[in-house]
Formats: C-alpha cells, sequence, structure tokens
C-alpha cells in the first residue's frame, strides 16, 4: 500500500474499493495479534459519555419498557455494565460486540450476551447501541450504519462518540508518517472533496488507506483509517431519523479542553422515528 507520488486520490478510498478491502484484512490480522493495542490493556471508563447513554436508558425504562436492549459494538475492555447503577442493570440486557476474540473471555463475565464478529452477527433489535472511540475505527462506515439502523428498534437510539477530522487543518493521526507540507496538501484536497460531496448532497466516508499502522512503531490513533466528517452521518441517514449532538460530560482543560470539544470531537445521538425525547435535552 506504500505510495511513491503523494497524491491524496491515491491515498484515499472508499469502503467498497478493492484497497479498502485490503485494509480491512490487515487491520483485522492486527488486532488479532497485537500485544501493543492499548485499549486492550486495562478496563474502560469513560463517564463523560457514558452519563448521557445511561440517562436515555432510564427514560426508556421509565416510559414503559419493563426491559432495555442494549449494544456496545466494539466493546474492547469495556466497563459501561458496571458504571451502571444496579438498579437499572438487572433491567438492561447489555450485548457485547467486537471484532477480535482477545477480550471475550473478559467480555464473557460482564455481558448477558457476546458476539465477536462483525456487527451483522448481531440479532437485535436493541433500543440503545452505543460506541466510544471505534468509529473512526470502521473500515466500512456505510455499511456498518445500515446495518445498526437494521438493528435499531422502533424509538431507539444509537449514540456515536469519536474524534472528527472535518475542521480543516486538522490531519488525522493516521498522516503523521507524511511531511508537514504533504500534510497541507492532504488538508486542502479534503476540503475540496468534501465540499463537493456536500454539493451533491452525499455522504463521502473518506478511508486512508495508507495509514501510520503500516509504517511505523504503534501509537495512538494509528489506525483511525474513517476519516469522520459530522455531514457524512446526517446526509446518510434514511428519512424520519434525526441527529443530535450530545454534551460531552468532561469540563476544563483550559483553551486546549475547549478546542477539543468544539472541534475535535464527534458526540451525537440518532433517533429512529417512533419515540419521544432525548437524552441531550
Amino acid at each position: 500500500m506504500t505510495v511513491s507520488r503523494f497524491d491524496p486520490k491515491t491515498m484515499i478510498c472508499r469502503e467498497d474499493d478493492s484497497a479498502c478491502a485490503d485494509l480491512r484484512r490487515t487491520r483485522d490480522e492486527f488486532y488479532a495479534q497485537t500485544s501493543e493495542y492499548t485499549s486492550f490493556h486495562k478496563v474502560t471508563h469513560k463517564p463523560e459519555i457514558w452519563g448521557s447513554i445511561v440517562r436515555r436508558i432510564e427514560q426508556m425504562l421509565a416510559d414503559g419498557r419493563e426491559t432495555c436492549r442494549v449494544m456496545e459494538f466494539g466493546a474492547g475492555t469495556t466497563g459501561f455494565p458496571a458504571f451502571v447503577d444496579a438498579s437499572v442493570r438487572e433491567r438492561v440486557h447489555f450485548t457485547a460486540q467486537d471484532v477480535t476474540p482477545q477480550n471475550e473471555e473478559y467480555l464473557r463475565g460482564v455481558s448477558d450476551d457476546v458476539v465477536v464478529g462483525d456487527v451483522r452477527d448481531t440479532s437485535g433489535p436493541f433500543d440503545v447501541i452505543f460506541s466510544t472511540f471505534v468509529w473512526e475505527h470502521v473500515t466500512d462506515p456505510r455499511a456498518t450504519l445500515g446495518a445498526l439502523l437494521e438493528r435499531l428498534a422502533p424509538g431507539g437510539s444509537i449514540f456515536l462518540a469519536c474524534p472528527r477530522y472535518d475542521t480543516f487543518g486538522y490531519t488525522p493521526a493516521t498522516a503523521k508518517h507524511y511531511s508537514l507540507a504533504d500534510r497541507m496538501r492532504l488538508a486542502f484536497w479534503l476540503r475540496s472533496a468534501r465540499a463537493g460531496a456536500r454539493r451533491r448532497g452525499e455522504a463521502s466516508f473518506l478511508i486512508h488507506n495508507d495509514p501510520a499502522m503500516l509504517h511505523t512503531k504503534w501509537f495512538r490513533d494509528a489506525d483511525a483509517v474513517h476519516w469522520v466528517a459530522r455531514e457524512d452521518l446526517r446526509l446518510a441517514l434514511p428519512e424520519g431519523y434525526t441527529l443530535e449532538d450530545v454534551e460531552y460530560g468532561a469540563k476544563g482543560g483550559g483553551v486546549r479542553g475547549w478546542i477539543f470539544r468544539t472541534f475535535l470531537l464527534l458526540f451525537v445521538e440518532v433517533r429512529a422515528p417512533g419515540g419521544e425525547g432525548s437524552a441531550s435535552a
């Protein structure tokens, strides 16, 4: 997948391209074999994100659901089941999905069901589906979004929390192995490509097929190959579905923290038709 000349058009692909299929196989092999991936080293704890998800679950239970069916995709070593209050947890059927078997033993100890494989291997329907810093690693976001929507119950919610790479001048971590000049060229190309997609009214869902994980020692987000844009989600949703920003629970961090929350973080709720209210209200 190496390139001899810096040409953004050869480095960015769509999920149905053969280059993306090759990347998907390479990534899955890496996840199955790696001991460097820090997300597998300890139980994750994301209260600044999970708080809004729990409030949505509590709302559903208060509205008359006897059980709330919840799935986390890309669960890793999630700490979500322990984060939920015990009185709520006993009314939640929690399914953990992940593409790698590395965490299966742990997940079976904290979940009601575990699916090791593709999201399409899950059955549903689910009232709440969520992921925490996973969406940017998906190599087939359009197909994955479609599969998630198919498994969402009427009035259900999908929560996605991840970096966003649609702020001009901000190039993703997977491009760190390029020179500064090349990254700036890439930023201008991205701006133009996304503007064209908006004019056409279509989602772009750009995938980087030459990520840093193939060239350098492992570092965080070296595999974040899906260059997430909020507009892609809005344009890809079927009629009747809504997209709302959700407040990120963590505050502080000074100017850098404000920049992160305002420009570099995507935290949204996709709501299926058939329900009332919002977790962000």
